[in-house]
């Protein structure tokens, strides 16, 4: 009889024992998610090397004179050395890139120069993707997608890859669209779930046919929840135009994009849960 009564109590006792310990589990993964592995990152993002004046100012040299395998050779070392991908394309190229523009704004480089420099820079972001590719994970619900567009009408494309490579590697799932007709970029806003646009303007004659452009997209969209964020170099110039046109932020560079874009997402998978419109 005592043993039958131990059995007993033991078999009573066994699943509380295992709910416990599912609970805490749960709370380690979290506790893991959360804080653990963000704290890490973080610090190890502290520890990598960053690109300087001096690393900036030897790459424009390349860019202005269409040293090829010194550019290359230079974002090889740079890779190996454990400089982080998305720094290499924002804090180096994406400041290159401002310097050549900067140049042809201020008559110090010609049109040759700066379309040979920025032919240069897209194949050095092309060999950071190749050394240290963004870790694409399968398309699945839970992955946010985005729409990265020059404005119709504009062919420019470095920004948009530079773009591209930033929401990769932080996860979303990221689509490019250069140089297409307003038209052609509704219809694929209007076919296509998007969670965001991102809107890059170059030239200020195309800031004017952006509000138009703005509410034909939330219009159409398939997803009623689109967010729209706008940036380029237009944008740098007249950052007021972002809130004349209805946008939900301004990203002046692809870091900033990125964490308004995620911070509008996030806000609105609170409003959603909560019941709230977002």
């Amino acid at each position: 009889m005592t043993g039958n009564a131990g059995d007993s109590a033991s078999n009573v006792t066994r699943p509380r024992d295992m709910a416990a310990a599912g609970d805490a589990l749960q709370q380690l993964r979290a506790a893991l998610s959360e804080r653990v592995i963000p704290s890490l990152v973080k610090q190890a993002r502290r520890d990598a090397p960053v690109p300087d004046d001096a690393m900036r100012d030897m790459v424009l040299r390349y860019a202005l004179r269409g040293e090829r395998e010194g550019a290359l050779s230079l974002i090889t070392r740079a890779v190996q050395a454990g400089m982080r991908p998305e720094v290499l394309s924002e804090e180096l190229l994406g400041e290159v890139a401002r310097a050549l523009g900067r140049g042809w704004e201020e008559d110090s480089c010609d049109f040759v120069a700066v379309t040979c420099g920025v032919d240069l820079i897209e194949a050095m972001l092309r060999e950071i993707r190749q050394l240290a590719p963004p870790r694409l994970v399968a398309a699945s619900a839970a992955r946010p997608a985005v729409l990265l567009a020059s404005a119709p009408g504009e062919q420019h494309v470095l920004g948009i890859s530079i773009l591209r490579d930033a929401f990769e590697r932080a996860g979303w799932d990221a689509t490019r669209s250069v140089g297409s007709a307003a038209h052609v970029l509704l219809a694929q806003i209007a076919a296509q779930h998007y969670d965001a646009l991102a809107l890059s303007v170059a030239t200020d004659r195309h800031l004017s046919t952006l509000s138009a452009l703005v509410k034909s997209a939330r219009r159409l969209s398939k997803n009623p929840r689109l967010h729209v964020l706008v940036g380029g170099a237009a944008i740098l110039r007249h950052p007021e135009t972002g809130t004349r046109i209805g946008a939900d932020a301004i990203g002046l560079d692809a870091e900033t994009a990125l964490g308004e874009a995620s911070r509008l997402l996030k806000e609105t998978k609170v409003a959603t849960k909560d019941g709230k419109p977002a």
